[in-house]
């Protein structure tokens, strides 16, 4: 089983309470980490209309059996007909390489302090 959350063109993500969940549930010793974590996805992400696709997941026992990409198929042939970048940001080498084969490239590395790194990536509409 697996789902994906894509944001169409002109509809951004809820910030409030994502904050409000962030204050209650992580440690304040390590909230400046995380603020400072989206900070640094702030400055990557692109401002003109765009799909963008904050989270995606397979269950761990189907990983590796072709989901990830069936979800990213469908909404990517959304975005080429549309004529629409999207982006994403990989949190992990392995999805990284599935997401580069699906036509997504590096914009660059997100680390704050000791966390591991994780890449934005763009894709550019495909002419169909």
């Amino acid at each position: 089983m697996g789902a994906a959350l894509w944001l169409r063109p002109g509809v951004e993500p809820d910030q409030e309470p994502l904050i409000e969940l962030i204050q209650q549930a992580i440690p304040e010793s390590d909230q400046g980490k995380v603020f400072a974590m989206f900070e640094q996805m702030g400055k990557y992400h692109p401002h003109e209309p765009l799909w963008y696709l904050p989270v995606i997941g397979v269950d761990p026992a189907r990983q590796g059996m072709g989901l990830g990409s069936a979800l990213l198929v469908h909404a990517l042939a959304e975005c080429d007909r549309e004529g629409k970048q999207a982006f994403l940001e990989s949190t992990s080498p392995r999805s990284r390489d599935l997401y580069a084969r699906h036509g997504f490239e590096v914009t660059g590395t997100i680390q704050v302090a000791d966390s591991p790194p994780f890449w934005p990536m763009l894709r550019k509409a495909r002419g169909l």
